[in-house]
This record gives C-alpha cells, structure tokens and sequence, in this order.
C-alpha cells in the first residue's frame, strides 16, 4: 500500500500553487476561507482516483503527487497536466 509524501498543485486559478510535504500520521490544511483548501483536497481526490472528468472542471494546471510504499521499499510519482490545447488531461 502506498500513502500519500508529497503534493505540488501549480496554476491554481491561473497564478496560485499549492506545495506541502504529508506527515504518515495526522495533516491539517489550514486558511482563511476563500484560500483553496477544499480546491487542494477536490483536486488530489480527482488525481488519486482518475477521475478525468472532475480534472477537466478543476481550477489547476498541473498536478504532482509523491507516493511511497509503507514499508519503504518502492516510490511512485503521478504527474497530471491540464493540455495547452484544451485536449484534455495528460495523466502519467
């Protein structure tokens, strides 16, 4: 089972970006309201399950997630980026 390291969102509403390192325990992400926080959460919801079509709706450009195995013998890294050309969601 893998468990969630690191998370970068970039291009939030076009200007913002979103970068936190994940502790194995407990995280809290905290902010005035207005800030994103319920934004970061939809938008890595939709990247761990692949969720395409919430992709396409979310305010972000790209995506990546670090992942590691519990027993820390192997690490994945997800990557998913909004295409310039309105094509879609590029998912790696």
């Amino acid at each position: 089972m893998y468990t969630l390291k690191h998370v970068a969102i970039t291009g939030l509403w076009g200007d913002r970006t979103a970068e936190f390192d994940l502790k194995s325990d407990v995280n809290f992400l905290i902010g005035a309201n207005g800030s994103g926080k319920t934004t970061v959460v939809n938008v890595l919801a939709a990247a761990l399950s692949a969720n395409r079509v919430q992709l396409q709706r979310l305010p972000f450009d790209r995506t990546t997630v670090a992942l590691t195995e519990e027993s820390g013998t192997g690490e994945a890294t997800l990557d998913i980026q909004r295409q310039p050309d309105e094509s879609g969601i590029k998912i790696r």
